[in-house]
């Protein structure tokens, strides 16, 4: 709950609690293995796990030169897009709760929980993936959860379908957001601040321009040009339509997977003593970075990167908008909090 103080309705002060963890998770990987904090870097975010696993085990595989065959690539490829698709889903929800907007928001739980589903069916775990190996992933996608996983995600489009045509055409709704924290594109280029709220303010930044990773290549890649509004409204607008790319991204990788293995045999991770190596992700929210030094594991997201300038940040909000404009921004500020 934001506390915040204010003078003729317009916001002077905030402060975000924080709740205090004796061992947060970069303690935990510090004391861990290799395979046990692939496992354990989960807990950085329930919506951000699978880019984080992902960044920690392209940092092993630079050390151990390792590169994992086609198919885990694309299976890494189609979790991390399920992956979107719970982050936007929680976004829209976060936005719509703070609007009111109750059978909206309803609805967007339902859409949650279709994928939270996926991931119980595919990963074994509804929350902390633990997925993503240095190798490769934890599990092969069966020709029997495939098809369960193809139904899922035609149930998924149908119900978001029905959704959308009754929130893109519903002008009051739209209207509340109008104006709404915008923010500017010196900050988004100052704190590599991609996803949703670079698009909304026309900026392009995406890790993958320099660094290729995954089945990319082969889906093609978000594009929605002449966005210039950069407030709640055009984020509103961009995460409801990133979802129909998403959707189209699973259902073409579900068809079209590579044979093959799906993870190498009998990789060990070679650990530098010295040597420092840094990996970047794209993740739902905006490029993440994981380095690597003398056992020292550190995440750069988004939210890690933003946190002590977000009050700042809400300063001059007008005290009814203050909930919307701070969902709005997509953050998620106790990412690495628990170990």
């Amino acid at each position: 709950m934001l506390q915040f103080e204010n003078k003729l309705n317009v916001v002077t002060k905030v402060e975000i609690p924080y709740d205090q963890h004796w061992r947060p998770l970069w303690k935990t990987l510090e004391a861990s293995s290799p395979y046990d904090n692939l496992k354990r870097i989960s807990r950085f975010d329930p919506h951000e796990s699978i880019a984080a696993e992902w960044g920690l085990a392209l940092v092993y595989s630079q050390m151990s030169q390792y590169i994992a065959p086609k198919r885990g690539e694309a299976l890494r490829t189609l979790a991390a897009e399920l992956q979107e698709l719970l982050w936007l889903s929680n976004y829209i929800i976060n936005v719509l709760k703070a609007c009111e907007e109750k059978i909206y928001s309803n609805n967007f739980f339902l859409l949650k929980e279709i994928i939270l589903d996926m991931q119980e069916q595919w990963f074994g775990s509804r929350i902390l993936p633990q997925f993503i190996l240095l190798n490769g992933v934890e599990r092969d996608l069966t020709i029997g959860i495939q098809n369960k996983l193809v139904a899922q995600i035609k149930v998924f489009e149908a119900e978001f379908m029905i959704a959308y045509q009754k929130i893109v055409n519903d002008s009051i709704l739209l209207e509340r957001m109008e104006g709404v924290m915008k923010i500017s594109k010196e900050i988004i280029h100052t704190f590599s601040w991609g996803g949703i709220v670079a698009i909304a303010a026309g900026v392009e930044i995406d890790v993958r321009d320099a660094n290729k990773y995954g089945a990319y290549d082969t889906v093609g890649r978000f594009n929605l040009n002449g966005l210039h509004g950069s407030d709640a409204a055009t984020r509103f607008i961009v995460a409801i339509e990133k979802i129909k790319h998403h959707v189209f991204v699973v259902k073409t990788l579900m068809t079209n997977l590579p044979t093959g293995q799906f993870q190498l045999d009998n990789t060990d991770v070679y650990e530098s003593p010295n040597g420092f190596y840094i990996s970047a992700i794209e993740a739902p929210s905006g490029p993440m970075y994981v380095s690597y030094m003398s056992k020292k594991i550190f995440i750069s997201s988004v939210s890690t990167r933003l946190k002590s300038f977000v009050p700042q940040l809400l300063v001059g909000v007008e005290v009814e908008d203050l909930d919307l404009a701070y969902e709005s921004l997509g953050l998620s500020l106790e990412q690495g909090a628990i170990g």
